[in-house]
């Protein structure tokens, strides 16, 4: 896994928002690129691993939409509209 150096800095609402839209990015684009992809959908086992990594990247999102409505007492949902 790759440190980027960055443990030690004072996070903010912005970063917050950052991890946020970067996580959903990435769960758009793993849903757009490989959701409907015949060599993911003919495989039961590749499916499953597509469908739990698009599923943990959802639980990634909501995880960090608690921290940051516990941080800022703002009522913050997650997206529930998918990426299609």
């Amino acid at each position: 896994m790759k440190r980027s150096g960055n443990e030690n800095v004072n996070l903010d609402k912005l970063h917050y928002h950052e991890a946020l839209d970067r996580t959903y990015i990435e769960q758009c684009n793993l849903e757009n690129s490989l959701g409907g992809h015949p060599v993911i959908q003919n495989h039961p086992e590749l499916k499953a691993l597509y469908n739990e990594s698009v599923e943990n990247l959802g639980d990634l999102y909501q995880k960090i939409a608690n921290i940051t409505s516990y941080k800022s007492g703002s009522d913050l949902k997650g997206a529930e509209a998918r990426c299609k």
